[in-house]
């Protein structure tokens, strides 16, 4: 794989953030030292005890059994794969995207038997034990952790993390949110404040695709896609749909369709779905689909390649390609006329001004482009906030970049002028380097109080 900038603005995207990024490495985040050594000590402890039990299952021994115990690695996705579903024989409830039964935590949720909650359990503490409590230890020097940021390890042209992954620390797991964002903490008399670009990939993705009734979606007010998408999914009326209800669209179906999954991947967790899920008037949507004709998930088995009529799967099929051939059929023909000109070619362009060789997967060419500038217009907002706090010799840093979203360390007597920088060039600043952004990006922001920690972050107004 080769990338290379075609324009002059290209080279310079990458070149000005470089010192940008630096300043970011040095400054880093403030640990608190006690609170950490408590929480390895105690995950430590709750690991160990997670093991022990586990091993108290007749499944353990059949794991055992299966591989030998000198082989048995608890941490094995091959190993429990083929213990679960080859030998165990439990239903495959959730698939991969390659089409491989999950081990995922959705899918062994939704197995749901003792053996399978326990190992949960155990993954959880050795996560947080082996992976991000280890990490923070492990890099923390006189109270404070300096992550390298990259940006040539990711084949979309994202950034990464490591040394720890900043960028990997829990976020949707309470529990594990609690126990690590507890651990970080701002300077004195500072606060943690995080700006994130809101829907940044399906801003950018418009302007690529220019799908008409995508950026009706998102310009006019009163649309929403997801609500739309799972109206379709579940045969719902406007009133039926739940703010869970909508959460799942997007989860499940949305964002999954518009980065290559399809409907034998989809309709499973949808349907799992649908058995706790309920509607407005409190019926559950299991039931409504029932109402509706449809009593069963029915995957195809084996050899089978298409689903059979009056099954979920048939109903999801349908879905999608109402999804693909009406609601966004400007998109798909964008989709299949790019891939097209890259299997000509054997490159193609990204809006911010790169040239993308190799051999790639048509899933591969139609993401990296959307991915990549989505976070190259972050990295240009990163880069002007960067340096207009350092040429006012402010005490607030930028101390970490997560994806679509800048974290810095606000010193509170700071906190007006960080914010306005912050948002003038999250904003406006984007929409003028970034003409070709059909609409323009919105921000969102979280802060912690003053001294607080990170996982004290809750939602401002801007």
């Amino acid at each position: 794989m080769q990338i290379q900038p075609i324009t002059h603005k290209g080279y310079e995207l990458l070149h000005n953030a470089l010192p940008v990024f630096a300043d970011i490495e040095q400054a880093g985040f403030r640990i608190d030292t006690e609170k950490l050594n408590t929480s390895v000590a105690e995950i430590r402890q709750i690991k160990v005890e997670a093991e022990e039990y586990l091993k108290s299952f007749p499944e353990y021994k059949t794991w055992k059994d299966m591989v030998g115990e000198e082989e048995l690695k608890l941490t094995s996705t091959t190993q429990l794969r083929k213990l679960l579903y080859d030998i165990l024989d439990y239903p495959i409830l959730v698939e991969t995207a390659e089409g491989q039964p999950s081990t995922d935590v959705a899918a062994l949720e939704k197995i749901g038997t003792d053996f399978t909650n326990a190992y949960l359990k155990y993954r959880q503490a050795q996560k947080l034990s082996d992976t991000y409590l280890k990490g923070l230890s492990g890099e923390c020097v006189d109270g404070h952790v300096h992550t390298f940021l990259n940006l040539h390890t990711v084949s979309t042209y994202r950034s990464s993390s490591d040394s720890p992954n900043f960028q990997n620390f829990p976020k949707r797991d309470d529990y594990m949110k609690r126990i690590i964002r507890s651990c970080i903490i701002p300077r004195q008399d500072h606060m943690l404040v995080e700006f994130d670009f809101k829907g940044a990939e399906v801003t950018v993705g418009a302007a690529y695709h220019n799908d008409k009734n995508m950026i009706r979606y998102l310009t006019q007010p009163g649309t929403d896609m997801h609500r739309d998408v799972i109206k379709d999914a579940y045969m719902l009326s406007d009133e039926d749909v739940t703010k869970d209800i909508r959460s799942t669209a997007k989860g499940n179906f949305t964002f999954p369709e518009f980065y290559g999954s399809y409907w034998k991947a989809i309709a499973p967790s949808l349907w799992e779905d649908s058995f706790t899920l309920t509607l407005k008037n409190g019926k559950k949507v299991i039931d409504h689909l029932v109402d509706k004709g449809v009593n069963c998930l029915g995957l195809p088995k084996g050899k089978e390649r298409y689903p059979k009529a009056n099954t979920f799967c048939k109903h999801i099929q349908d879905t999608e390609n109402i999804f693909w051939d009406k609601r966004f059929a400007g998109y798909k023909k964008w989709k299949e006329e790019f891939y097209w000109r890259y299997c000509q070619r054997g490159w193609f362009d990204t809006k911010t001004g790169f040239r993308v060789h190799g051999n790639f997967k048509r899933n591969f060419v139609v993401n990296c482009p959307i991915q990549g500038s989505s976070f190259h217009v972050l990295l240009w907002a990163v880069t002007q906030v960067g340096n207009e706090i350092k040429k006012r010799n402010m005490k607030s840093k930028i101390i970490g970049q997560i994806h679509d979203s800048l974290v810095a360390d606000v010193h509170k007597d700071e906190y007006d002028d960080f914010m306005s920088i912050t948002l003038k060039y999250m904003t406006e600043g984007t929409q003028r380097e970034f003409d070709w952004l059909t609409v323009p990006i919105e921000v969102e922001a979280e802060a912690s109080p003053v001294n607080g920690t990170w996982y004290e972050m809750e939602e401002i107004k801007l």
